[in-house]
């Protein structure tokens, strides 16, 4: 270098503009399935957003909680848009009909650790999305902020939920919201077991339906 940092500096700062402006919970990161590349980027796509829409998912929320995948499909010339819910080790993409693993699949956890906070538990984003939707509408998210929500991302990893929860015992309490159903109902009981039976199943918020979403 010559001794002028201006453009080092001009850099420097625009990296730290990126990193303010973008929530924390946002990976930034260009990610690989196979052989396919994948872009991640804010969440703008009408027609992703109408697909929330039809399921009773507001923009607001959407916006606040998932991504947006550019993803060009194998044969096929289009590149294709998916809302992308974040999880451990990468990302789980709507197709219209559910969540499929971008990376490796796994467990969301959303929140930092706080003192006497609750611990959510969710089968899978829609209900996670559903329940933050329903607080939103009531104003009454503010009262749940300092809360921390754990999504399973599917059944198949219940395990690794259910470790999450034995490695982290200092929640005030557990609250399961699985759905109304057989497996609910195990993965209700298997999370009572690890939490040596202080947990609550809150399905009762919806028991006229089978789940949040």
């Amino acid at each position: 270098l010559d001794g002028n940092y201006k453009d080092v500096l001009k850099d420097i700062m625009a990296y730290y503009r990126i990193q303010v402006l973008t929530p924390s919970h946002y990976p930034t990161a260009k990610v690989r399935l196979g052989t396919d590349d994948a872009l991640i980027g804010m969440l703008d796509s009408k027609n992703v957003f109408s697909e929330m829409c039809r399921r009773g998912i507001s923009m607001a929320t959407a916006t606040l909680y998932c991504q947006e995948i550019h993803k060009k499909e194998r044969n096929k010339e289009k590149e294709s848009t998916y809302l992308a819910f974040p999880c451990e080790n990468g990302f789980y993409c709507f197709n219209g009909v559910g969540f499929r693993p971008l990376g490796e699949p796994g467990i969301t956890t959303i929140g930092k650790f706080r003192q006497d906070q609750n611990c959510y538990v969710y089968e899978n984003a829609m209900d996670f999305l559903a329940l933050m939707e329903l607080w939103g509408r009531n104003r009454v998210e503010s009262l749940f902020a300092n809360e921390f929500h754990l999504i399973l991302n599917g059944s198949q990893n219940l395990n690794e939920a259910a470790n999450f929860i034995k490695l982290n015992p200092d929640f005030r309490q557990v609250k399961t919201l699985f759905p109304n159903n057989d497996e609910g109902a195990a993965m209700t009981e298997k999370i009572f077991d690890i939490t040596k039976g202080t947990s609550k199943n809150c399905s009762s918020l919806f028991e006229e339906f089978e789940s949040l979403c």
